[in-house]
């Protein structure tokens, strides 16, 4: 998502002549194309690093799954974790739960990276996971990405594949951003 936006209106017609003609629209445009409109964001540009979001995961979930953010952005985040045996179910499997958990990390911590100002956090209002493969050993790779980034709600994807690219499942969550009250 970019970080400012330029507005630039193509096609209009004075509502008082409805040609042009009388100059009140070149004076609006004029105005309007001066005008630049800036997002800014609760977390700056500085603090959205790969280092900073993995110390945000250290005593919590992420942290013991071993999940490792590897790309920040503002449009996409990419993380993994290496299969161990507490990934696994008590049948021998790779629990779905570490899979969900890397998914939506990645995408919690990409709806932190694209707060506004004015926002005081987010709750997950709903997440579906689909599956399609299962690993024993190897690496785990997911790709968060947006949907949707509004100011009241964030919708995301998240891709997650083994080592060898073979997609594992499809996860996509929708976040309501928290505003205080009053």
């Amino acid at each position: 998502m970019p970080k400012g936006r330029h507005f630039e209106l193509f096609s209009f017609s004075c509502r008082h002549c409805r040609a042009g003609s009388c100059g009140r629209l070149r004076r609006r445009l004029s105005l309007l194309k001066k005008t630049e409109w800036v997002m800014t964001y609760m977390l700056p540009d500085s603090e959205l690093t790969p280092e900073a979001f993995n110390r945000r995961s250290e005593g919590a979930l992420p942290g013991h799954i071993g999940l490792v953010v590897t790309h920040t952005g503002r449009d996409r985040f990419e993380g993994h974790f290496d299969i161990q045996r507490h990934h696994h179910a008590p049948n021998g499997f790779l629990h779905a739960g570490s899979l969900v958990t890397l998914a939506d990390t990645l995408c919690g911590y990409a709806t932190v990276a694209n707060l506004r100002e004015g926002a005081t956090g987010f709750t997950t209002i709903e997440l579906k996971t689909n599956f399609f493969a299962t690993a024993l050993e190897g690496r785990v790779n997911a790709v968060a990405t947006p949907v949707h980034v509004g100011g009241t709600t964030q919708v995301w994807d998240c891709e997650l594949t083994n080592a060898a690219g073979k997609r594992m499942a499809l996860f996509r969550c929708s976040q309501l951003v928290l505003r205080a009250k009053g």
